[in-house]
């Protein structure tokens, strides 16, 4: 199913189903999804709403690709932060865009690997089995989903250690959405 997606992504016929969606809302529902997962590991999970957040509080997407997105970086962010960590989910908004990053506290990405996090079947942690740790394709469909939303899918180290993914989807509800 995983290369199925990738497949329709690559050849642009990837169907979304837009409609409008209140991005905090979408990210809260996500983040208490997690929170099990989080609290097995004693990590702090947290959710930080920039005070730019209620210039987009709505915005054009698919509810149910965002989720899946929000889902991948989550769940990698649990995957890759020691016990008694902390996970944050920050959401703003910049120059015509929602931004939503997810910074974990584990021990960032590897230097020679953040050029290619985003490739298909990678893994910047060789000892691990696709059994282990899923498919190798998690962050290859993310970002083909945040580009066939017209935005963007980064990922970073943070000063302060952790590995930073950062999602972009633009605003294309116009200015002044409440």
């Amino acid at each position: 199913e995983d290369l199925r997606m990738l497949a329709l992504a690559d050849a642009g016929e990837l169907k979304l189903e837009f409609q409008e969606i209140n991005l905090a809302d979408l990210c809260g529902q996500v983040v208490e999804r997690y929170r099990p997962q989080a609290d097995l590991k004693r990590i702090r999970l947290e959710i930080v709403n920039d005070d730019n957040l209620p210039k987009l509080r709505a915005l054009k997407g698919d509810p149910i690709r965002i989720e899946q997105v929000l889902g991948n970086l989550l769940s990698n962010a649990l995957r890759h932060t020691p016990e008694g960590g902390l996970v944050r989910l920050l959401i703003g908004s910049e120059a015509g865009a929602a931004r939503v990053e997810v910074r974990d506290s584990g021990a960032g990405i590897p230097e020679e690997s953040i050029g290619h996090i985003f490739d298909r079947f990678y893994r910047a942690d060789r000892s691990r089995s696709r059994f282990e740790g899923g498919t190798g394709l998690g962050l290859a469909i993310a970002r083909k989903l945040a580009e066939a939303h017209g935005g963007s899918l980064e990922a970073s180290n943070h000063p302060e250690g952790g590995a930073v993914f950062t999602l972009r989807l633009p605003d294309n509800l116009g200015a002044g959405v409440r």
